[in-house]
């Protein structure tokens, strides 16, 4: 399960370990693997199987909005893209079957989140592996750069870890669940889970150091809705010394063993103090926030175009090149499209059970963190289709909808 749930969430290409057979093969032959071990937990009773209705409504708004975008695709001439855009709910069901497996065999709410934090445990040992032996490291650039031009700037900088991304997706993944964590432990004492955040961090500052940012966003949000309606003042104070510390900490242990990441990381501090504090962009945010930000125009703004403004097709095709999902999602489908997909990602997100797990109230704050990340992250790169970012958002909702049971002592 601990391999499984590894591959699900990490998705590495190691398509040259399968005799040039794409990863997504195995990964879907770990999803029938998966259903196959859910159905002998079921004994077979088929008809028996009861699937979350807001995972089922979630799926059905994603498939609508897939299939929007096929239709304005191929009235477009343009590529369907339709595995690419199906991949999400591949994953998510394999995750969503990861989770009820382990429901099956007894593991509560809290045990469940324990294993998949134990999971990030598993990419922090190899991480680590990496840093201790250099000559490790080669392993994460190859399936990085797949034969492609390397890049010196980022090999020297960042990719760590066995992933099937490490810029963007993986290191956003952790500062969620580092988020998650934070929270968890903050709002019901469960302290264990503090545990987890600087191994989680260590992970987010040698890939990308845009996830810190989604962190102290997530940590603001908790602070003031504790200050608002717990007022407990003390423990803020307290809990905001003690992170800045276990940071501080974390990022001096950076320059020691990789000055060039910790100069990177300083960088991106410094562009970050820029904006907040005298409204300048520069850095990566001069390029979002000017070059990358282009939207399109009369009636394709409603409707789309059928197509990504990223890449090669971007440029081969007289348009601006951009990494933001907005903007992408944008020239795909239009607000029609743009709604239909956001909308049903919100609705499953938003919402609330009674948990002993987590309270209702608490809940709440972490649902909005939880969209505030997505819509960050989207500005970043390509969320709301897919990928690790979203996947780990519906993930704790998807664990959040179980039913109740009582905690043992499996984690």
């Amino acid at each position: 399960m601990y391999l499984a749930t590894f591959m699900v969430i990490y998705a590495p290409q190691i398509t040259d370990l399968l005799f040039g057979i794409p990863v997504q093969f195995l990964l879907v032959g770990i999803l029938f693997t998966l259903l196959f071990i859910y159905l002998i937990l079921q004994n077979f009773k088929v008809d028996e199987i009861k699937f979350q209705k807001n995972y089922i409504i979630l799926i059905s708004g994603i498939s609508f909005s897939i299939f929007y975008f096929t239709i304005i695709a191929w009235f477009s001439s343009q590529e369907i893209r339709l595995f690419q855009n199906l991949w999400i709910i591949i994953s998510s069901f394999s995750l969503y079957l990861i989770i009820n497996i382990l429901y099956k065999l007894n593991y509560s709410k809290s045990n469940i989140f324990t294993f998949i934090l134990n999971v990030t445990m598993i990419q922090f040992l190899l991480v680590g592996i990496m840093l201790i032996f250099p000559s490790f490291k080669q392993i994460a650039l190859d399936l990085y750069y797949m034969g492609r031009f390397e890049n010196v700037f980022i090999s020297r900088n960042r990719i760590y870890g066995i992933s099937g991304d490490y810029t963007f997706f993986t290191p956003i993944f952790h500062s969620i669940l580092a988020s998650i964590a934070f929270m968890v432990a903050f709002f019901t004492n469960r302290k264990k889970y503090y545990f987890y955040i600087p191994f989680l961090l260590i992970m987010v500052l040698l890939n990308g150091r845009f996830g810190l940012l989604i962190f102290f966003c997530c940590l603001t949000i908790s602070f003031i809705y504790s200050a608002i309606v717990r007022k407990n003042i003390f423990k803020i104070f307290g809990t905001i010394i003690m992170i800045s510390l276990v940071v501080t900490v974390l990022i001096y242990f950076v320059k020691l063993n990789v000055p060039y990441t910790y100069q990177w990381i300083m960088g991106g501090v410094e562009d970050t103090v820029k904006l907040l504090i005298y409204g300048e962009l520069s850095g990566n945010f001069s390029v979002l926030g000017e070059r990358y930000l282009f939207f399109p125009t009369g009636i394709s703004i409603l409707i789309g175009e059928g197509h990504r403004v990223y890449g090669e097709y971007a440029t081969q095709n007289g348009f601006s090149h951009s990494d933001i999902g907005f903007v992408n999602d944008l020239f795909m489908g239009g607000v029609i499209y743009v709604s239909i997909l956001y909308g049903s990602i919100a609705r499953y997100v938003l919402q609330t059970t009674n948990s002993e797990f987590i309270g209702k109230h608490f809940q709440i704050v972490i649902n909005i963190s939880l969209i505030l990340s997505l819509l960050l992250a989207n500005y970043k790169g390509e969320t709301m289709r897919g990928g690790l970012v979203l996947l780990g958002v519906l993930m704790f909702k998807m664990i959040m909808d179980l039913p109740d049971k009582k905690e043992n002592p499996i984690s």
